[in-house]
């Protein structure tokens, strides 16, 4: 209740009017979809329905399994999740898709926690279910030379603040530190991005921009290349997937404190950046961590790794979704 107060206000503005009404056409288009297909015939009608995000298909999809009598579960990551990430300060329908899923799987706790504190009488609809990546058949390379060498990976658009990168590494040249910095991801900043580069002279042989790569080509740069640390410098995120993948080939992460990622790194296994930092900020950690010993720099590896194993690793965290979705279905 308290949460509908709160978006009310917000909901009654043009934009937010708006928003509400594109947003339940598309979950009106989904659920007529499912009443006129995939529910309406006997022979294929489903156990469970399942939604990868909590956006307009799922308000539609949990709509109709409403109807059904079927079981429904959401999953819930970053920009469909938070009230700062969505332009118009709220998250349409949230409200109703918490309290009418039999679960709403958050891919982090800081998501799980959110939803809770938003939706108290539908806490025992809310649930952590961390994502994974799989296993890889060996580490990136052990760093060699004297360059240190730092990798980021993500679309290019402004939430991602690739930006900032450039004129960090630019600092640390300053500073002296010897560094090359590859971006691997292309999207619709990236030319900006090589712009941006190719003003800067003395970036010129330190910096390689990769443009758009497949999952696989990401794990197969990481097989191929040594690396540092990746670092990601995101205004917000669920829990980005991205460092699961670099901590699985034992790449020490450093990170922006936002979203889940605190719960991925930790000083352990790499560093936190403050949620907005400035370029000298980002400078200062990453030049300090490439001052590391190189024998810390080893436990910090070893520990990347070690967070992958224990947290993100595919075959535990999907093994464990699979008995949840079970345990909805035979209730």
């Amino acid at each position: 209740a308290a949460a509908a107060a709160t978006q009310r206000p917000l909901s009654l503005r043009p934009r937010g009017l708006l928003t509400v009404v594109v947003r339940n056409a598309r979950a009106m288009a989904v659920e007529e979809w499912l009443d006129g297909d995939l529910l309406a015939r006997p022979d294929s009608r489903p156990a469970l329905l399942y939604s990868w995000w909590s956006s307009s298909t799922a308000i539609g999809v949990v709509r109709a399994a409403r109807r059904a009598g079927l079981p429904v579960i959401a999953r819930a990551h970053g920009y469909d999740l938070f009230a700062d990430q969505e332009v118009v300060g709220f998250v349409p329908f949230q409200s109703e898709i918490v309290r009418d899923a039999n679960r709403v799987a958050s891919v982090s706790r800081a998501g799980a926690d959110y939803l809770v504190r938003l939706y108290p009488h539908s806490s025992d609809h809310v649930a952590v279910s961390y994502l994974g990546v799989p296993s890889q058949s060996r580490a990136s390379p052990h760093p060699s030379g004297t360059s240190t060498r730092f990798v980021s990976c993500s679309t290019v658009v402004p939430v991602k603040r690739v930006g900032l990168m450039v004129d960090a590494i630019v600092l640390l040249l300053r500073d002296g530190v010897d560094v090359h910095w590859t971006h691997l991801g292309g999207g619709p900043g990236l030319s900006a991005l090589r712009e941006q580069v190719e003003a800067r002279p003395e970036l010129a042989g330190r910096v390689d921009l990769t443009g758009q790569l497949p999952p696989e080509g990401v794990a197969a740069w990481y097989r191929d290349n040594s690396v540092d640390a990746i670092v990601n410098v995101s205004a917000s995120e669920g829990l980005p997937v991205s460092l699961m993948e670099a901590a699985s080939f034992g790449i020490p992460m450093i990170a922006t404190a936002v979203g889940g990622t605190p719960e991925i790194v930790d000083d352990t296994c790499g560093r936190l950046l403050p949620a907005d930092p400035s370029v000298a900020e980002v400078a200062r950690v990453l030049g300090d961590f490439a001052r590391l010993p190189a024998g810390e720099r080893d436990q910090i590896r070893d520990a990347s790794r070690e967070r992958w194993a224990s947290r993100f690793s595919a075959d535990t965290n999907y093994a464990e979704f699979g008995d949840l979705l079970a345990s909805l279905v035979v209730r």
